[in-house]
């Protein structure tokens, strides 16, 4: 079973549309649609935007349907340079950019109870999700993202993020699938296509190119659910 999380329907509806046998079932506010693509067993749900709702979701669907593995697909603002609208990057780790208890002396971002700053991507995930995808004309980058309950748009913040966890995309989600993924002992991946610039210049570039980007995820989980 290969559990698949967006957090708005632009994400999921073109995974959706290609889904043969669809079921869903409600499970806390959330609708979970199970089915096969390429005779695989696919779980997917859009989950919301924000972490809770992201670790609501993972929650849910680890309890209920047991996926072998999570990906979490969408869209994310770029960090770097080297990342321009409608490329991809794929987390190597995941980080919460927005947890401080550093006042206690504890370095930025570190989760209590497990005592770690950066959570691993199943590296088995990581590169097959790279391998799937380089047949797309766009850049591809594996590194750090970084989720917060914040939209980021100013360059201040940017610039922190990426200082403080050299990460290559920031967004609001990933970062709590895979603290839920890690403490249920479940391999997942973060999947994200660049949607814009994280910065006063170019974040009103987010409803242009939320399409693209999110259609250019879509391309590169189809792949890897092939693959898988």
């Amino acid at each position: 079973m290969i559990g698949i999380i967006g957090a708005m329907q632009i994400e999921i509806e073109h995974i959706k549309s290609v889904m043969e046998y669809v079921k869903t079932k409600e499970i806390s506010g959330i609708i979970f649609y199970t089915g096969k693509i390429y005779g695989k067993d696919i779980t997917l749900a859009k989950c919301g935007i924000g972490k809770v709702f992201a670790a609501v979701c993972a929650e849910a669907m680890i309890l209920n349907f047991k996926p072998d593995v999570i990906v979490n697909i969408g869209v994310a603002g770029t960090l770097t340079d080297s990342l321009n609208t409608a490329d991809i990057a794929i987390a190597k780790s995941v980080v919460h950019h927005d947890l401080d208890t550093s006042p206690l002396g504890d370095p930025f971002g570190l989760i209590s109870g497990i005592n770690i700053v950066n959570i691993e991507c199943d590296k088995n995930v990581v590169r097959l999700l790279e391998k799937c995808a380089k047949p797309l004309d766009v850049k591809c980058e594996c590194g750090v993202i970084a989720s917060g309950d914040q939209f980021v748009c100013t360059s201040e913040k940017k610039s922190y993020i990426r200082k403080t966890f050299n990460a290559i995309a920031c967004e609001m989600e990933g970062a709590s699938i895979g603290h839920v993924c890690f403490i249920n002992g479940v391999k997942f991946g973060v999947l994200r296509a660049i949607s814009d610039g994280a910065d006063e210049k170019s974040h009103m570039d987010y409803q242009e190119f939320v399409p693209i980007a999110a259609k250019n995820s879509f391309k590169v989980i189809k792949n890897f659910i092939e693959e898988y």
